[in-house]
């Protein structure tokens, strides 16, 4: 899991690079500028939101194995794996702090 959160981590910075390096190599006019200043913006936001996507989704995968490894009931199990699947990372929040509580 460390490992794929540094390749996001390597890949947002990437991006952010790419974005101002696209900046400097443009032309000194205004428009340029913007339009460097603009790439630059669109990169950062792709790799947050890359980023954010990825994270979301391993908090998701560990939610759902450990809901599945508990030794709970199996309609313990369904609620939190629905709470989970509708809620996305609201609901694994949910279950860090409460569910895992209640985890036998």
């Amino acid at each position: 899991m460390k490992t794929i959160l540094k390749y996001a981590a390597i890949l947002s910075l990437l991006l952010v690079l790419l974005g101002a390096a696209y900046a400097q190599q443009s032309e000194s006019t205004a428009m340029a500028s913007a339009a460097g200043a603009f790439v630059l913006i669109w990169f950062v936001l792709i790799g947050a939101i890359l980023l954010f996507v990825l994270v979301s989704f391993i908090a998701f995968i560990w939610a759902i194995i450990d809901i599945l490894k508990a030794k709970n009931e199996t309609n313990w199990k369904i609620l939190w794996v629905i709470i989970c699947l509708f809620l996305g990372l609201i609901g694994v929040i949910i279950y860090y702090f409460v569910g895992r509580k209640q985890k036998m």
